[in-house]
């Protein structure tokens, strides 16, 4: 009786490719998956019945992305974790067959130190808590490379299995034919036609009901049963990972194997039944563990190398959520507790970014549309543009264009378009700056031109010659200062002719005023100093001078401060300053040979001079 032992490495993993290939196909193709390890390159064969598979390709694309996107697998291909790469050689074939006729080989590398992987055991996450960046891909994940696929005509030989260990299931005989049992049909076929067959079969029936687990002596298989079972409840007292996790599945899927293999004829048939339900419903939490922990690991493999579209963050949002639901439909008495809560808690961070990123990735959508928009209503404002706050207009838009393209944040899928569009629109933008700048200096030059000839005019009324030719120069500079290719250009071209002549005319009357010019010098010479003494005004006729009130108060308060103290010297002088003043206003007077007149602060005229 073959005795149930524990699985070793290369075992498990073809029990877990095996398990996920026949989900993948249906059940009427039954398929065998076997692993050997030689020389470091790792050989997957996989054996099915009948004919060639059509899709045999799409099977190694399949094996190949189970086993680059479950880390768990990578720690059994690399239990050294050794920085080596790992070849990985796999082969497609009829049962019976020795000729492979399709094969594919890629590279496994090993995991990047530091950084913690994504999966463990059968697809099921060590730490499946994504990075702060969860979906940037930051070797989080082993990378692999694909190489040298190949489809056979039958041509290259899968590696040296034994036939009948590549057909074995767990104690089961497996459904194919292999070679082993063609042989036995062969050698039965001479004995039945030499009429000694059915005896042969009369003696091997019994020979196997006899050599049936627990029919003959002591029940080692229940023992051995148990023996697994505790260990698998020791393992499962405090997980820590994924991987203890699957460890004690796979210790009670040896129990359950063992039990279920024990006859109806036995003696131990009924107990071994009794153990089994409690086995199976054990089972069935590790089943509802494990199927959570695998879809956290698609989870976190679908979320790598973004960008991704909404549509699939939603998957990958799905995928967590599922993972959640399983874990908390664990029964609440289930020694999976502490590590279903913990693993459930890191879930539901995981589920918050990626909730996050789905936002991120429809409002980035959104933005890049707004700019869109914006950039059609420039292009459209562009075209009907004149004055400077048309273009002011234009400018805004594009303006409001880029800065929503500068929002659309890298690692989404409008981020590549974005840029471009960026490029595109900013020669735009520049232009219409420009154009807005050039409108803005043309409106500008043009009422300042109108605002120097308005001042000019005043100038004028005041006798101002001056100050007159000085305005009318300003003007007609600023009027020629339009630029041409502006909506301002033709309307000031029609103010320089009539500035001209403004111009020529205070020019004409200034030659007239220059001994009122000279007057006026002279009278700024007086009335200014350290502090102001007086103020005046002057045209061909008449000088009004006008005594400041500060200057006046001054003397006053001289004079009391002098007479109260009987300081005659003091009140000589200032009778003599005020003499020197109006001997200095009378020579202006004079030398302009213009009336004088003398004012107080208050306005009452206090003297007045003719020349002589």
């Amino acid at each position: 009786m073959k005795t149930a032992t524990r699985p070793d490495n290369l075992e498990i993993l073809g029990h877990l490719l095996q398990e996920d290939l026949q989900a993948k196909l249906s059940e009427s193709i039954p398929v065998r998956v076997r692993c050997l390890l030689k020389e470091n390159t790792l050989a997957v064969l996989v054996q099915h019945r009948g004919e060639e598979l059509p899709n045999s390709q799409e099977i190694l694309d399949f094996l190949e992305q189970t086993m680059l996107t479950e880390q768990t697998l990578l720690k059994l291909l690399l239990p050294d974790e050794r920085s080596v790469s790992r070849p990985v050689k796999m082969y497609v074939r009829v049962a019976g067959q020795k000729q492979a006729y399709a094969s594919h080989s890629f590279t496994v590398e090993p995991p990047v130190s530091g950084i913690t992987a994504a999966t463990t055991q059968e697809n099921i996450p060590e730490a499946e808590q994504l990075p702060n960046n969860p979906v940037e891909g930051e070797n989080n994940e082993v990378e692999s490379e694909s190489t040298n696929t190949n489809v056979l005509g039958k041509s290259e030989a899968a590696p040296d299995l034994q036939e009948q260990q590549m057909v074995e299931s767990d104690g089961e005989v497996d459904e194919m034919p292999t070679s082993a049992l063609a042989k036995g049909k062969s050698a039965v076929i001479p004995l039945v036609v030499s009429g000694v067959g059915l005896s042969l079969v009369v003696f091997l029936g019994c020979f196997y009901v006899l050599t049936r687990p627990c029919v003959i002596g002591q029940c080692k298989a229940i023992v051995e049963a148990q023996n697994l079972r505790e260990l698998s409840t020791k393992t499962l007292q405090n997980p820590q990972s994924g991987q203890e996790v699957l460890e004690a599945q796979q210790q009670l899927k040896d129990a359950i194997n063992l039990l279920e293999a024990i006859p109806p004829w036995s003696k131990e048939y009924t107990k071994a039944k009794q153990i089994l339900k409690t086995y199976h419903h054990q089972n069935q939490d590790l089943d509802q563990m494990v199927t959570a922990l695998k879809m956290a690991a698609r989870a976190s493999y679908k979320s790598q190398n973004p960008p991704h579209s909404a549509s699939k963050w939603i998957e990958i949002q799905n995928l967590w959520r599922e993972a959640i639901a399983q874990l908390e439909q664990l029964p609440k008495n289930s020694k999976l507790q502490p590590l279903a809560q913990a693993k459930i808690k890191g879930y539901k961070l995981n589920l918050e970014q990626i909730k996050q990123r789905l936002v991120q990735e429809r409002k980035a959508i959104q933005t890049l549309q707004a700019s869109k928009d914006a950039a059609l209503i420039a292009q459209a404002r562009q075209g009907v543009a004149q004055e400077a706050a048309h273009w002011q207009l234009v400018y805004s838009t594009w303006q409001t264009a880029l800065n929503s393209l500068q929002q659309i944040p890298q690692g989404t899928t409008t981020y590549t378009e974005a840029q471009k569009l960026l490029e595109s629109y900013r020669p735009k933008m520049a232009a219409a700056r420009d154009r807005k700048t050039q409108e803005k200096i043309a409106v500008n030059a043009y009422k300042k031109g109108i605002r120097f000839a308005q001042i000019a005019k005043n100038f004028q009324e005041d006798n101002q010659w001056s100050a007159a030719v000085t305005n009318w120069r300003n003007a007609l500079t600023h009027v020629s200062q339009v630029p041409s290719d502006t909506f301002y250009y033709s309307k000031a071209q029609s103010l320089v002719k009539p500035y001209k002549s403004g111009l020529e005319q205070a020019q004409g009357k200034l030659r007239s005023a220059v001994k009122v010019q000279q007057a006026r010098r002279d009278l700024n010479q007086i009335c200014s100093g350290k502090s102001q003494v007086c103020r005046y005004s002057i045209n061909t006729n008449t000088i009004k001078v006008r005594l400041a009130l500060s200057y006046v108060q001054k003397i006053k308060q001289t004079a009391m401060s002098a007479d109260a103290k009987g300081d005659y010297k003091t009140r000589a002088s200032l009778v003599d300053h005020i003499s020197k003043l109006q001997e200095a206003l009378e020579t202006v007077s004079d030398n302009a040979r213009i009336r004088l007149e003398i004012y107080s602060p208050d306005g009452v005229m206090i003297s007045s001079h003719r020349p002589s």
